[in-house]
């Protein structure tokens, strides 16, 4: 728009951080606030780190086909959600270039460096209609795989909830998906629900959820009819904003500053629960440099990872560098013993030399196999 002013550039290009992550700004003096709160002392000795891997394996029914089962990294646009992904032409015309490069983080990871340094207004339309495929697709994901009977995420809490019993204490789990597929579990197993923030980190619970890229149902609400769009129902919001080519800056000026919990899959304008919102989930990129999760979720993972003496990784690459450093800074040189259910992937263990030089690493195989173990074993990272 040539007649944009130069001011509307400048706030886009203040807020050009915020695309990738979805994490709009907010009000300085509420950040503070949140920072002054005292973090809840949680007994917790043991964390568990799940990424795409863990999703992928969550049952472990051998007759599931990989189409049925949540996406790995690379195949979020396979031609498999071409009927999600025609619903968002942004993303749509990045898939073709997506599927032409091979590489969907680095693909990210560039745009990310075209939209740090420079002014393109039209990617940046077409990266938040991908924020909105994204919670569509996992979505519809989340809602397909929640009855599934062979759980591996159901094993996994039901062992969660022995070891406390046991041990009176808590387990903090660190989830880089999308899907609600352990909160469902979660839901089944303990009766645990999640409609405020809140709920991931009640110091009362047996387990605490942290999930820094964001979730599928997490979203900002806006203040009133952004851009005072014509609702038309069954028409998607992000189809509105798309076809408008409304701006980040434009978006941003009108979206109310917490995260709310979105509670029902409907993503049309028929959910009169919240019908126009931003999602809040981090575009896949490789440095994944960033978290979306609320300032009160971080300050709470980071104030209890000091205490942490077990790690359990599933399906989970290592490449979240906010991440790592977070572990380098609260665990560093501690020794920490650290099992890996991960396809017998030893990779991780070079990429963490440098953030926990003292680890002890025990390989196991797939998500799947060490639950069917620690189900079957009495020397187990639970026991």
């Amino acid at each position: 728009n040539e007649n944009k002013s130069e001011a509307l550039k400048s706030a886009e290009k203040v807020n050009l951080e915020g695309i990738v992550s979805a994490e709009i700004s907010y009000d300085r003096s509420m950040q503070w606030n949140q920072e002054q709160e005292i973090t809840p002392f949680i007994h917790a000795t043991k964390m568990i780190i799940l990424g795409a891997g863990a999703s992928h394996d969550f049952s472990y029914d051998e007759k599931l086909k990989s189409e049925d089962r949540p996406p790995l990294t690379c195949s979020l646009f396979d031609d498999q959600y071409d009927e999600i992904l025609s619903q968002y032409p942004g993303a749509n015309v990045l898939a073709s270039e997506i599927l032409q490069a091979g590489d969907v983080e680095r693909f990210f990871q560039d745009q990310w460096y075209i939209i740090k340094n420079h002014y393109d207004p039209d990617l940046l339309n077409k990266i938040i209609n991908t924020q909105y495929y994204l919670q569509h697709l996992f979505t519809t994901i989340s809602e397909k795989c929640k009855n599934n009977k062979r759980n591996n995420y159901s094993t996994l809490v039901s062992l969660v909830s022995k070891y406390h019993v046991a041990k009176h204490e808590s387990v903090l789990i660190t989830s880089f998906n999308y899907d609600t597929l352990l909160e469902q579990s979660l839901n089944s197993v303990l009766g645990y629900t999640y409609n405020d923030m809140k709920d991931y980190i009640n110091p009362q619970r047996k387990i605490i959820l942290f999930k820094p890229h964001g979730s599928w149902n997490w979203i900002r609400e806006f203040n009133y009819n952004p851009l005072s769009l014509h609702r038309t129902k069954n028409q998607l919001f992000s189809t509105q904003i798309y076809d408008k080519k409304s701006t980040y800056a434009e978006l941003f000026s009108q979206v109310k500053q917490e995260i709310a919990i979105k509670t029902t899959p409907d993503l049309t304008n028929n959910d009169s629960t919240h019908p126009e919102f931003l999602p809040q989930l981090l575009i896949p990129f490789t440095d994944k440099d960033d978290f979306v999760m609320p300032q009160t979720h971080r300050n709470s993972l980071s104030g209890n990872l000091s205490k942490i003496q077990e790690i359990l990784i599933i399906g989970w690459k290592g490449t979240e560098q906010v991440f790592k450093d977070l572990l380098k800074t609260h665990i560093g040189y501690r020794p920490v013993k650290i099992t890996v259910a991960n396809k017998k992937d030893d990779t991780i263990e070079k990429v963490f030399s440098d953030v926990l030089p003292n680890a002890e690493w025990n390989f196991q195989n797939t998500f799947s196999e060490y639950m069917k173990f620690c189900s079957q074993s009495k020397d187990h990272f639970f026991s």
